[in-house]
């Protein structure tokens, strides 16, 4: 009986070391500056203008971008890209933003090259529902605590995937989120807004780290050794 009663605290014990691995959150710290979102099973940039965090380490970012990127192509044909696509700290036309994704793919930054846009509907999950941010206000000060798994988050707008619908009188638009007051619109592409890319699915499952098999192993081990001894 005293066997089966330490076996069970042994158990116990390392349950819950491996579940203070676990975040019963939506979003996770993956490694390699990346979050997990597990309601959108998408991984965002920990950081949230990283186009302009780019563009401060390289001047001629955007020239570079082009050449790797000539033209994007969208539902209503190609559009070869142009200086003017690209503005300061981040922003640019959603041609930009689709040039700027393209290229973390042909780059594979992070070892990934399924990089896009997210669409409306995951920009509105990452902010009005997992960070928390009520319609109406500003993210910078409406907000929850996994807000802090992030930097750099904009307070002006993100560029989504999501093109205005092409039988429209609008055909030429596109959706975008306003973090600066957590609602959707659509506009023009040729606006300059910031870019935030996302890669689908979660990284490699982390396995439980050795020293706590190790932890458990021990405790069996000396299990055996009592009922040796009796």
């Amino acid at each position: 009986m005293l066997h089966t009663q330490f076996l069970i605290v042994a158990l116990g014990i390392m349950i819950s070391f491996s579940s203070a691995t676990v975040n019963a959150n939506s979003l996770s710290l993956v490694g390699n500056g990346l979050v997990y979102d597990s309601a959108s099973n998408i991984k965002w940039t920990v950081d949230g203008n990283l186009l302009g965090t780019m563009e401060s380490g390289s001047a001629d970012l955007a020239s570079i971008i082009m050449t790797e990127v000539s033209s994007v192509t969208d539902s209503q044909g190609n559009h070869t890209l142009i200086n003017s696509d690209f503005g300061s700290n981040g922003d640019v036309s959603w041609y930009g933003a689709e040039a700027f994704v393209a290229y973390l793919d042909h780059t594979k930054y992070q070892g990934y090259s399924n990089w896009v846009m997210p669409s409306l509907t995951e920009l509105a999950t990452l902010f009005n529902t997992n960070l928390g941010e009520a319609p109406g206000s500003s993210i910078t000060t409406n907000h929850n605590s996994d807000y802090g798994l992030f930097s750099n988050i904009q307070t002006s707008a993100y560029w989504s995937g999501t093109e205005q619908d092409p039988s429209s009188s609008f055909q030429d638009g596109a959706w975008y989120f306003v973090s600066q007051v957590g609602l959707q619109v659509t506009t023009n592409k040729f606006n300059k807004f910031s870019a935030w890319a996302v890669s689908p699915g979660n990284v490699s499952s982390v396995p439980v780290p050795a020293a706590i098999w190790l932890f458990g192993t021990g405790i069996l081990g000396l299990i055996g050794f009592k009922r040796r001894k009796h």
